[in-house]
């Protein structure tokens, strides 16, 4: 949540004061650099008034309304609160009124609250006549109130400062607060942030209160906010070295003209991320503007609470960023998406996708487990979790990185001295809180070296603790079962777990990536995200969906000034390698990570070799050894399983054997081990060159895919294409030309129209839920990837799945290898890259083709069976699902051309596709979808129209419509003009009425 508190201060209205309407507006105009806000908060540090006349305050009334009601229609119409304090003009004060001297000798005979009845008098027309509720407080010097935004409370200890304010400006060291009302400015228990406001400042006080008054609220509030001095001023302060105060002295407005200097200050509070920005306002005469700073940007906000808090040192050590985009990750942070995973139906499918959805789930359940696979962010969430939580409550981590064997007896005293410091009278006062306000955060509890006393450790957390939230790897521990079994059996933990990274949160996380590195540009936030759109589209069986990979992913490409979805392709191996490597050399001496990699890649190889998924220790005893006969090395067998097994690359079992846990990592060991063992690929006993002839089963078409980043050179990009050749040389092209599909032919034409708001918004959906549906979050283990029988190689479904990923990798190979392919070899692969698909329909298409009138018969069949009617009622004919066949038959088509036009089409690549010479109107299609893939807009809307006078009222006419129409869709950058006049030429005028609806 993000709440903007606007602090004004100095309108000094008088009587006759006509109000600029200009001015107003240009303040709401200035609030629009704030962006989304939630809610508003305006505070009034004093002097409304000039001179403490009725008809001042009346003024000022209706000035405070119309800036109210502007905001208002700025968020919903959202209630705004106003929050207020006189100052001295706010006095109505006579002519003869009390002098400096007068006051003083009240002080001297210590008398000065004598006094104080007579002072409020002097407010009567601000209390009765002003935005101050007309009600005059019992307590004139201080006024508590107490804003609640969800669980979310702000405290405001409003001080009146203007009592014993003079005629003269010689009051200074005259204001009053009373030594015994300063344990009133103490915060409450349950506040989450303590909001001080004066109009004066604690330096204009007299000696006898000034002291403890500024120590009370410096110690006590987050933000100080005060007026008088007429100066916008910031800036921050602490006490002995404690937590700051940031200060905001606000400037004088001056709202009747328009030519005279004013100032005000705002403060914007993300309750999500605990920090806050701070700016200040000014306006400049000349350009009718206000200009601004920003003064403080995403600042940590550290409470002032009497409650327990940690250490400055370890709440920097919490927050501190493993990827070194900031020094604090919090300020990028996106929450994931965690969903329920509980026996009780009801609350099965539960989600939550913000900190403040996570509290109700963790204050109504009590007990949570956080369930993901590895590297799904378990341990950033949970410290996201404590860092939000210690202003609430008083929490305690419990890091499974703790060295030390846990003991049930004393684990809570050590972890509370490591967190909150070694002061015995603390911790005694930790120990005297309720069950309530105590948080047990446990990270890795799989992990945690306590198997000698699970059960007694469970006990005392259970005893100790309110709210427990745990963390473990999916399907590794069943915790709920040990807690039933041995001890509570009325315990109920709610089970949840991590969602990868979604379409969704993942476009999030890059933007907000983006504004950590100063990039607040819509066209270049958009296009990173849709360059890791295509990678995860394109790879989504390597690609991993976890934020690690996604953060290094989108510094990568913004560091990048000629993004390129190639770029990205060439460097996948490389972020995958870094992050293999960072888990074998924080386990191992860094001098041995080399030939430790290579143990590895003998044991991966051995496997491929002998299609084996799993050996016996003893096997891999025999591996190593001979590795370290013929390469000299002294490899130590124990030591290997030992680092392979906590880095998570391989598991050991009972069994005695050991298999890869990742079958992404035995894939990149196998195409080291090939390449390194491989001599010429060419050979027929190469194991690359088996690897490419079986690249239909297994994990062959992972190892080739590696095997051609790794290797970066057009050798292995030969021999892929001979083999291309060699299995598609037999095969018909799909020709619209010769209409050899007669499936894509004379059915009646569908009408289509351009994508309304609604499709845009289900696209989005569409592509949350097909991302959810096909990226595996778990870890797919290497087992069970031997099982086929390469004897079923010329099988019609294998001969396909090969034809697609040969086509799949000379795609990609046009730009990855541009620089280093000879023109004429690059136009060899252009006309694959035409041709190869075509191809590929062509054989998928004809069997359907062949037997289209019984497919058409049995479908009509199936209807009449199953009373299976349209949805007006009516029966199905064979002309409707002739018409079905045909449309589900042009989508597929051009999906498979839009597939591997995206893998080719680069800025590098666009010429040499553009330039070939066109043999069939199918390939116009494929050429039209490059334009589309590369985003070129313009050239889109000229080569389309341009196909629509040619082909107007036949299968093309749809089909290029469709490819415009998919541009409309994905392309959200697209400005309204823009979308307007592709609409007006591509799909006529009549559904211009249609878009503007949408529109508005």
């Amino acid at each position: 949540m993000k709440i903007a508190i606007i602090h004004l201060s100095d309108f000094h209205i008088r009587d006759k004061d006509n109000f600029s309407s200009e001015k107003i507006d240009r303040v709401l105009s200035a609030l629009n650099v704030l962006k989304k806000v939630d809610e508003y908060i305006i505070v009034f540090s004093g002097d409304l008034s000039y001179s403490g006349q009725v008809n001042e305050f009346k003024k000022s009334r209706y000035l405070f309304g119309q800036i109210i009601n502007k905001i208002k229609q700025k968020n919903d119409n959202k209630f705004v609160n106003l929050l207020m304090v006189p100052g001295n003009h706010d006095l109505c004060l006579p002519k003869n009124a009390r002098t400096r001297n007068y006051i003083q000798k009240y002080y001297d005979r210590k008398n000065i609250d004598s006094l104080l009845q007579e002072e409020a008098s002097y407010l009567n027309n601000y209390y009765l006549h002003s935005n101050a509720k007309g009600i005059i407080p019992n307590d004139i010097i201080l006024n508590k109130k107490s804003l609640s935004f969800g669980s979310y409370k702000i405290q405001f200890n409003l001080i009146n400062t203007a009592p014993f304010s003079t005629l003269e400006p010689n009051d200074k060291e005259l204001h009053y607060f009373p030594n015994s009302k300063i344990n009133l400015l103490a915060r409450a228990t349950d506040t989450n942030l303590c909001i001080t406001v004066m109009h004066h400042s604690y330096e204009w006080f007299n000696w006898n209160c000034k002291t403890n008054l500024e120590k009370a609220i410096i110690n006590n509030s987050e933000f100080l906010l005060y007026g008088h001095d007429h100066c916008e001023y910031t800036t921050s302060m602490s006490f002995n070295n404690g937590i700051d105060t940031w200060i905001s002295s606000a400037g004088e407005m001056k709202f009747s003209d328009s030519n005279e200097n004013d100032s005000f200050n705002t403060i914007m509070i993300n309750t999500e991320t605990n920090s806050f920005d701070g700016y200040i306002f000014i306006w400049n005469k000349d350009e009718k503007i206000y200009n601004y700073k920003l003064l403080a940007k995403q600042k940590s906000l550290q409470y002032h609470s009497a409650k327990l808090m940690p250490l400055p040192s370890y709440i920097k050590s919490i927050k501190e960023d493993t990827y070194n985009l900031s020094e604090d990750f919090t300020k990028y942070f996106v929450f994931p998406k965690l969903v329920a995973d509980d026996q009780y139906e009801f609350d099965k499918n539960k989600s939550v996708s913000s900190m403040e959805e996570f509290n109700k789930i963790l204050y109504k359940k009590r007990k949570l487990i956080i369930s993901g696979a590895t590297n799904a962010g378990k341990t950033t969430l949970l410290k996201y979790i404590y860092h939000s939580l210690i202003n609430e409550k008083t929490p305690l981590f419990l890091s499974s990185d703790s060295k030390p064997r846990i003991k049930s007896h004393n684990f809570i005293r050590y972890l509370f001295e490591e967190q909150y410091g070694d002061d015995r009278t603390l911790f005694e006062k930790y120990e005297q809180l309720d069950l309530d306000n105590k948080v047990l955060i446990v990270d890795g509890w799989d992990l945690l070296n306590i198997s000698n006393n699970q059960n007694e450790f469970i006990q005392k957390i259970e005893e100790s603790f309110g709210y427990i939230i745990i963390s473990t790897t999916k399907n590794q521990i069943d915790l709920i079962k040990t807690v039933k079994g041995e001890l509570c059996q009325s315990v109920q933990y709610f089970k949840m777990h991590i969602k990868p990274f979604f379409t969704k949160k993942r476009n999030e996380l890059v933007r907000n990536i983006c504004l950590q590195k100063n990039i607040d540009n819509d066209i270049i936030v958009n296009e990173v995200n849709r360059l890791i759109d295509s990678l995860v589209q394109n790879n989504s069986g390597l690609f991993s969906l976890n934020p690690a990979f996604i953060v290094r992913y989108t510094k990568y490409f913004i560091q990048d000034p000629y993004r390129d979805y190639t770029k990205g392709e060439a460097v996948f191996s490389k972020i995958f390698e870094f992050e293999l490597n960072q888990s074998i050399i924080q386990l191992a001496d860094p001098k041995d990570a080399d030939e430790i990699f290579t143990a590895f890649e003998e044991i991966a190889g051995y496997m491929y070799t002998h299609k084996k998924d799993e050996l016996l220790i003893e096997e891999v005893r025999t591996i190593v050894e001979n590795y370290n006969k013929i390469y000299g090395e002294h490899v130590n067998i124990r030591n290997i399983i030992s680092i392979g097994v906590r880095a998570k690359i391989i598991r050991e079992t009972d069994n005695l054997t050991i298999y890869f846990l990742n079958k992404n990592h035995l894939s990149y060991f196998i195409a080291k081990y090939l390449i390194r063992t491989d001599e010429n690929i060419s050979d027929n006993t190469s194991g690359i060159n088996y690897a490419l002839e079986n690249i239909c089963f297994g994990i062959n078409s992972d190892i080739v895919l590696f095997i051609s980043y790794i290797l970066n050179n057009t050798s292995i990009l030969t021999f892929i294409s001979s083999c291309a050749d060699e299995l598609l040389k037999q095969w018909d092209a799909l020709s619209f030309y010769n209409k050899n599909i007669s499936l894509l032919h004379n059915v009646p034409l569908d009408q289509i129209k351009p994508p309304s708001e609604e499709e845009k918004k289900q696209y989005e959906e569409d592509k949350e839920s097909y991302e959810d549906n096909n990226c595996s979050e778990e870890i797919i283990e290497a087992r069970g990837l031997f099982d086929y029988d390469d004897n079923d190689i010329d099988r019609y479904q294998y001969k396909l799945v090969r034809a697609v990923k040969y086509t799949e990798i000379i795609c990609k190979a046009l730009p990855a290898f541009h620089s280093k392919l000879k023109l004429e070899q690059k136009k060899d692969l252009v006309e694959s890259i035409y041709l190869y698909p075509r191809k590929i329909m062509f054989v998928l298409l004809r069997p359907l083709d062949i037997n289209l009138k019984e497919i058409c018969e049995d479908i009509l069949n199936f209807t009449e069976q199953n009373n299976i009617n349209k949805k007006n009622g009516q029966k199905y004919t064979n002309e409707d699902i002739h018409q079905m066949l045909n449309d589900s038959a042009k989508v597929g088509m051009l999906c498979m051309f839009s597939h591997f036009s995206e893998l080719t089409t680069s800025h590098k690549t666009f010429e040499l596709l553009m330039n070939k010479n066109i043999e069939d109107t199918s390939e116009e299609l494929e050429r039209l979808l490059m334009i589309e893939s590369i985003g070129n807009t313009d050239y889109l809307l000229k080569k389309a129209e341009a196909l629509l006078k040619i082909y107007q009222n036949t299968e093309y006419d749809n089909m290029i419509k469709l490819i415009v129409r998919k541009h409309l869709l994905i392309n959200k950058e697209l400005s309204f003009s823009k979308r307007q006049q592709i609409i007006d030429k591509i799909f006529g005028k009549e559904y211009r009425t249609a878009f503007l609806i949408n529109k508005k």
